[in-house]
Formats: C-alpha cells, structure tokens, sequence
C-alpha cells in the first residue's frame, strides 16, 4: 500500500524545498501580521494612558526601542512582560486574539 505513496500529491506537486519554502513566507507573513497587530494594541495603550512615545523613557524603555514597538519590529518575551507590567495588564491580555504565527 505505502509503495504507492506520491509524495508530491501532498505536496500539490512542490519539490519538498519549494513546499517549505512556502510555508516559511506565509509564517514570516503571519509573524509581521502579530507584531503589527501588537504594535497598534500597545499605542492604543500609551495613548489611552496619556503618555507620550518620551515619556515610557521613565519606565526604561529608551527611545528608539519604543518608536521600534510601535512601528511593528519584533519584541522578545521580555519587552512584552515589560510592556504588560507599565500598563498593568496580563500578557494573556497584551497579546489576546492577535494573529497566530
């Protein structure tokens, strides 16, 4: 039975590296989707917060990492606790209903 197994009929006809290759580009594309997504979700807080991109220089965040934030560059785990801690809220909740990647 195996024997007669096509793997490109799973594969939609894709050689196995054009197939992986896909799948790297639409995660690299979901991933820029969250960090976007979690970019406007953190502007939304400063700004219902009253602060101002200067002012989470208080809270250790230099200036230039939070202009990255918020324009939508990737942040580590950390930043997002960090993030979650001056705005007080769960990271379950920073991040609740983002896209997935």
């Amino acid at each position: 039975m195996l024997r007669n197994l096509n793997p490109f009929r799973y594969l939609g006809g894709m050689k196995i590296e054009e197939f992986l290759q896909n799948k790297s580009s639409t995660t690299a594309e979901n991933r820029g989707k969250f960090f976007k997504e979690l970019s406007r979700r953190v502007r939304e807080l400063r700004q219902k917060a009253g602060y101002r991109q200067a002012d989470m220089i208080s809270f250790g965040f230099s200036m230039r990492h939070w202009q990255q934030i918020e324009a939508g560059r990737s942040i580590s785990v950390t930043t997002a606790i960090r993030i979650s801690e001056v705005f007080n809220i769960k990271l379950s909740d920073l991040v609740r209903g983002l896209p997935d990647y």
